[in-house]
């Protein structure tokens, strides 16, 4: 594996893990209002 291909791939998971994050907090927004 390049190294190229294998940066995007942790800028991928960086921004599925950010997504994820925004999704929890609008979810608890949601149930807390």
């Amino acid at each position: 594996m390049d190294p190229a291909s294998f940066a995007v791939i942790i800028v991928e998971l960086a921004h599925a893990q950010q997504v994820v994050k925004y999704l929890t907090v609008a979810s608890i927004v949601l149930v807390v209002r």
